[in-house]
């Protein structure tokens, strides 16, 4: 018998009484997490200006949910997890094309 559980970064594999984990890439298409991939995606910033005024503007609306009189909004800002973008991630990339394009 096999079960496969996720946990986190880790998969944690069970046979015949035997337990051991084994761990999982974590990447998302090539970034730390969907998180910034998304913002990269969807975004698509050429600056650091850019990034700056992306991540002002996440901050912004999601305080917005938060403070919202309507239960789905407030739901919304909880399930936003703004920590989990890798800003310098993104900053390193948009420097590196900055580079590559003059």
């Amino acid at each position: 018998m096999l079960f496969v559980v996720f946990m986190q970064a880790r998969l944690l594999v069970i046979t015949n009484s035997k337990k051991y984990y084994k761990m999982e890439n974590t990447k998302y298409n090539g970034w730390t997490n969907r998180s910034t991939w998304l913002i990269n995606l969807w975004c698509e910033p050429h600056t650091t200006s850019d990034l700056d005024w992306i991540k002002e503007e996440l901050e912004e609306r999601s305080s917005d949910l938060a403070n919202s009189e309507s239960v789905c909004d407030k739901i919304m800002s909880d399930m936003l997890d703004l920590q989990a973008i890798n800003w310098d991630e993104l900053k390193e990339h948009v420097e590196t094309e900055e580079t590559c394009q003059a």
